[in-house]
């Protein structure tokens, strides 16, 4: 008989490009636990150009490591119901602004490769502005499709890329009043 494995350690990428962005994040982490979702690990957060639409105002994103008994479809429903709750619409266009965007990037060495969810996240290699915080809190860790570590992933990117990322406030941001 198989073990059954009662938590799982997931990494989550956030980001906002709209109104109070670094309120958004952390409205968005305190409303995790209240879905089983239980915030870690903390990146610093970032400021970041757009990445697929150019003509909006820039982000900011964060990555948290975070523990849950959910399964990655249970995953995605809890994070979408947040950022429903948040404001967000599912008629937002892809790649444009918004109150809150929420990304399952790694479950464990889980692959999930289904229509309405892809773990690791699809982007995750080519995204620095993930790649960068992710980096700062599981260096080690490894891309289970790719095979490589995050820090080799994030050193792989284009210098310039790399540059564009602007650390806005250390890894102490969500500490709570």
């Amino acid at each position: 008989m198989s073990e059954i494995q009662t938590s799982y350690e997931i990494y989550l990428g956030l980001g906002s490009n709209l109104g109070d962005r670094l309120d958004n994040l952390r409205t968005a982490i305190k409303h995790l636990g209240d879905h089983y979702i239980y915030p870690k690990l903390f990146s610093s957060v970032y400021e970041t150009s757009p990445w697929g639409y150019a003509d909006q105002p820039h982000f900011l994103n964060a990555t948290i490591s975070a523990t849950t008994h959910l399964n990655p479809d249970e995953i995605l429903t809890k994070i979408k119901l947040i950022e429903s709750n948040m404001g967000r619409t599912k008629n937002d266009i892809r790649w444009r602004e918004r109150l809150i965007d929420i990304d399952i990037l790694l479950i464990q060495e889980h692959v999930v490769e289904s229509m309405e969810l892809q773990i690791p996240h699809i982007y995750l290699h080519e995204r620095s502005f993930v790649l960068v915080p992710l980096a700062e809190i599981s260096p080690d860790i490894i891309h289970p499709k790719i095979g490589l570590r995050i820090r080799s992933l994030r050193d792989l990117r284009p210098l310039l890329e790399k540059q564009s990322i602007v650390k806005i406030s250390d890894r102490s941001w969500f500490i709570e009043n």
